[in-house]
């Protein structure tokens, strides 16, 4: 039943990608404001079971109003597979943990607002007579908005009062990360597009994989949509001009020119690769922040902050393996580089 319920809601999908980035920039705002282990522990239990709450519940949703269109283009279905029981006690249980998630960690009225907000993206995005996902053009805005712009700033934005009771470089920051957050989610909600190609093609589903060709989307994009995804990052990491903020900033800086530049052969064979990396692999981007992001945050909570904290960074080692990949890998360098 585990297995089922973990099909049903793709875990697989979006749990190394998904939840870093948001734990991270929850991070952020329990940094900002000063909380320690003890007092932010029950929010913190809280934001994580609102935060797989709401995902468990956009992924099923999706996959139960995607049956047909599943079944039409031969795509494996997870939900298709179940009774209305199992489809009713599984939808049940995200709710219950949705409610709980809730009531542990949100205080404010302006959070509130965002997660109704999402709620109603995720539906507008899938369920009937809605069904946005089958406008070319609506589809990637809506996706970018509730599979991650609104997390991250429900992830901050937990931690303070009122939105207008922010200073001007901490609301500076969150439309800056709004953007960011905004143009990323459409730059990978493109791509999975561009991956889904075929299957769209095979209900007559309008996409920018089935309408245009991969090179001139994937151009687009490199040249379009990456710019401002870049500075708007930046910007939000230089906004309040804390040290904290600025190193981060450099950090993320540096790592985009280590990937543009990744396609000579000068990292590359410092590293010892037979060849360069694929310079169209945008999705290679999002390491930064499925990685680096969490890591750094936590880490800085642990030594700034309340050394418990650390426990926190240890358990996301743990339970996600693109975490601990990554860590055991940026260990190991030194013994690449070396002869």
């Amino acid at each position: 039943m585990i297995q089922t319920y973990f099909d049903s809601i793709r875990i697989k999908d979006w749990w190394n990608y998904i939840l870093p980035p948001i734990a991270g920039f929850y991070g952020w705002g329990l940094f900002q404001s000063g909380r320690s282990f003890e007092d932010s522990f029950f929010t913190t239990v809280g934001f994580f079971l609102l935060t797989f709450g709401v995902a468990s519940f956009g992924f099923f949703i999706n996959e139960w109003t995607d049956i047909k269109d599943d079944l039409a283009a031969g795509k494996k279905n997870a939900v298709a597979t179940l009774s209305i029981s199992q489809q009713t006690a599984i939808f049940a249980f995200i709710v219950l943990q949705l409610l709980i998630g809730y009531r542990l960690c949100v205080t404010n009225l302006h959070t509130t607002l965002l997660l109704c907000i999402q709620l109603l993206s995720l539906l507008l995005y899938s369920c009937p007579p809605f069904r946005m996902k089958k406008n070319m053009y609506i589809a990637p805005i809506l996706d970018a908005l509730y599979s991650g712009t609104i997390f991250y700033l429900v992830a901050i934005n937990i931690h303070y009062p009122t939105f207008f009771g922010l200073n001007i470089s901490q609301q500076s920051a969150l439309v800056l990360l709004t953007i960011w957050a905004i143009f990323r989610g459409f730059r990978n909600i493109i791509m999975h597009l561009l991956t889904d190609e075929k299957f769209d093609a095979a209900i007559a589903q309008k996409t920018a994989g089935t309408q245009f060709h991969r090179y001139s989307v994937e151009r687009f994009l490199y040249r379009i949509i990456l710019p401002v995804e870049v500075v708007a990052f930046a910007g939000f990491c230089f906004a309040e001009r804390a040290a904290y903020g600025i190193l981060l900033g450099v950090a993320y800086l540096i790592f985009m020119l280590y990937w543009w530049k990744r396609k000579t052969h000068i990292i590359p064979f410092i590293l010892k690769r037979q060849s360069p990396a694929d310079e169209s692999s945008l999705y290679s981007i999002n390491i930064f922040h499925e990685v680096a992001l969490p890591v750094y945050i936590f880490g800085l909570l642990a030594v700034k902050t309340d050394p418990f904290y650390g426990l926190y960074l240890l358990l996301m080692l743990l339970i996600f393996p693109g975490i601990r990949q990554w860590i055991v890998s940026a260990i190991q360098l030194p013994l690449r580089i070396l002869p």
